[in-house]
This record gives structure tokens, sequence and C-alpha cells, in this order.
């Protein structure tokens, strides 16, 4: 858990950085999910991977009989992820403006859903394969709290860790637009 308050404060000192130069050149930063209509806002996905005790991608599984590569670990952890979606959006996207950024067409999560290089679910395996092998989720905004956004991931963990170890099959379907 203190890395998750490393975290946040890295994160909490970035923001402040920014807007401090922003102003000091007559500028103006803003963090804000949608502060625009009509142009893409602003996210903040989460990558994540999972190694063995022998330093080995644990969702990495280059015989994959479905062909992305993704062991079934990883598999399983996607599971987690859908089935657990309804619970952490409310906590990830805490203002109305948080909920204006998801409309299709600007890049951001509409569906509870899984894809590989469509961005419009909320769950991407992005292209690095191997030790790079990994699930990012879009699920916070940079306008929410991190230390609930942050501190919410990492103790959701038991959640997707129990679909690991019940080995329960993953129920969405992959999209591919």
């Amino acid at each position: 858990m203190m890395k998750c308050f490393a975290l946040v404060i890295k994160f909490r000192f970035f923001k402040l950085v920014v807007k401090t130069i922003a102003r000091k050149h007559g500028l103006y930063a803003t963090f804000m999910a949608k502060p625009k209509f009509g142009i893409a806002g602003s996210g903040m996905h989460c990558n994540m991977s999972l190694f063995d005790q022998d330093g080995n991608n644990a969702f990495y599984d280059p015989e994959d009989p479905k062909g992305m590569q993704l062991s079934e670990t990883a598999y399983y952890f996607l599971g987690g992820l859908i089935k657990h979606a309804y619970n952490y959006t409310a906590i990830m996207n805490p203002t109305v403006n948080s909920y204006k950024r998801l409309v299709p067409g600007f890049e951001a999560p509409v569906y509870i859903a899984w894809a590989g290089q469509n961005r419009s679910p909320l769950v991407r395996v992005p292209a690095s394969r191997g030790m790079g092998t990994r699930l990012g989720i879009a699920f916070g905004r940079p306008d929410g709290q991190s230390l609930y956004r942050h501190g919410g991931a990492f103790r959701s963990w038991p959640a997707w860790s129990g679909k690991i170890k019940s080995k329960r099959q993953l129920q969405s379907r992959k999209i591919s637009m």
C-alpha cells in the first residue's frame, strides 16, 4: 500500500508542476475530464502486469490458442476487471464531467469490454508482448481524487486475484471494430 501512496504523491506533484509552469506562461492547465465540448477529453490509463517469483511475465503465453499471446492467468485477471467494472467505475469517475468524456468517437472507454487495438472498450491489451505484456484499463480520470483512484485499484486486487484463483472463465467477448 505504501507504493500506492508514493504514486499518489508523485501524481499530485506532477499536477502542481504542470499548473505552475502553465501559470508562469500565462496559460491555464486543467485536468478536467472534458473541458470543452467537441474535442477529446483527458483520460488516465493504468497499465497492469503480473510477474511470477522468477521474474517472468505471468500474462504472457506465446502458445495462446486464441492468438493474443495471453496466458490463462491474464484471461482470468481480465475476467475480474470486466466483472467488477460497475463497482470501480463510480470511484474512478467521481464527477458529472467524468462521464461527459465517455462518448463514442473520442477514444474514450464506452463499453465494458476488452480489445487488442480498439480504444473504445474499458480494457485494452497493448501490442507489446513478452516482458511487456500488460492489460491497460482506462478507468480513471485526472480530475478525480488520486488517492481513491489508485487506492481503489490496489485494494480491489483480491477481487481480481479471486478470479485467477477460482479460474473462472472470462464472461465477455472481445470487441474488434
